[in-house]
């Protein structure tokens, strides 16, 4: 099944061959479900905080943290695609706006559309539109593609820490950026704040691009510093990719195909940062400012 060439690109990837075998193997057999005894509940697994203790707890970290060095680990290595999936599909069809309003199949994209003037992005897409005179509300093929592909915004590419999420009367924020916004109030240590984020090879170029605008953004308007980390996911934690028959994949260069494993594998990363209390926070876990408040109340506690 192995070609001379795998087991070199096995070895690079830090992949042993029973590892790879066993990943074929659980493909075969299957995965089996876990083990759940029962769901955690409050005073059994399940700890609910008293106003009282809040309170306390807060005012505690407040006295005690001042010295400690605070690091947040945001893990930014998902792409966007999947968020686009319906949008994909839309976007290879030939239907007219009306049918896709009364096409239960593409009921988000018909509120997409109907909603597209109130997303983060819409200015700049629309300003894209308009240099290549597309009708967003009408033109909707074209549209997608400014959206979607490298033809503009190029937005089902790029991973979702780089979307601009969040819109502001004086500023637009992207997933990325609304981490430090959050940190700003419970994660400064001796006026730094320290991220970590582990990106895909393919995308830290762009990350390292935007971290650069905004650490000047917030040395200017927060008189903070940023002191930020990338790391990669480490390629020994992929899994093979097979066909329906169980086969592994393989590109048209006839080379092996690997798919990233999820967060877990990411324990990896956590564990070699060195601080005194990591927050850990998924990239699009993030809500605008005005609902940050219950985010910073039990982050210190």
């Amino acid at each position: 099944m192995l070609k001379p060439k795998d087991y070199t690109y096995l070895e690079k990837k830090g992949i042993s061959i029973g590892t790879f075998e066993k990943q074929l193997e659980n493909f075969k057999s299957g995965f089996p479900f876990a083990n759940i005894i029962k769901p955690g509940i409050i005073a059994d697994g399940v700890v609910k905080l008293s106003e009282k203790n809040i309170e306390k707890y807060i005012s505690e970290y407040a006295e005690n943290g001042k010295n400690l060095k605070k690091v947040k680990f945001v893990p930014a290595s998902g792409a966007a695609s999947r968020m686009f999936k319906e949008l994909f599909e839309l976007m290879q069809t030939n239907n007219t706006i009306e049918n896709i309003e009364t096409n239960n199949k593409f009921a988000n994209s018909a509120h997409f559309f109907s909603n597209i003037q109130n997303f983060a992005f819409y200015n700049e897409l629309k300003t894209l539109a308009k240099e290549n005179n597309i009708n967003i509300k009408k033109d909707y093929k074209k549209t997608l593609e400014l959206f979607l592909t490298t033809k503009g915004l190029n937005y089902g590419n790029l991973p979702k820490g780089l979307l601009k999420f969040h819109k502001y009367e004086t500023e637009i924020r992207t997933a990325a950026e609304e981490h430090f916004a959050e940190a700003l109030n419970y994660a400064v240590s001796e006026n730094k704040i320290n991220i970590h984020f582990t990106v895909s090879p393919e995308h830290r170029q762009l990350f390292e691009k935007h971290f650069s605008e905004i650490k000047t953004k917030y040395k200017q308007k927060h008189n903070i510093d940023l002191e930020i980390e990338i790391s990669e996911q480490k390629s020994s934690t992929d899994t093979i990719a097979v066909d329906m028959n169980n086969e592994p994949l393989r590109d048209k260069n006839n080379k092996l195909i690997f798919r990233p494993a999820g967060h877990g594998a990411l324990i990896q990363n956590l564990n070699e940062i060195e601080a005194d209390i990591i927050f850990v926070k998924n990239i699009d876990n993030i809500v605008p400012d005005k609902y940050k408040e219950d985010t910073y109340t039990y982050k210190k506690a």
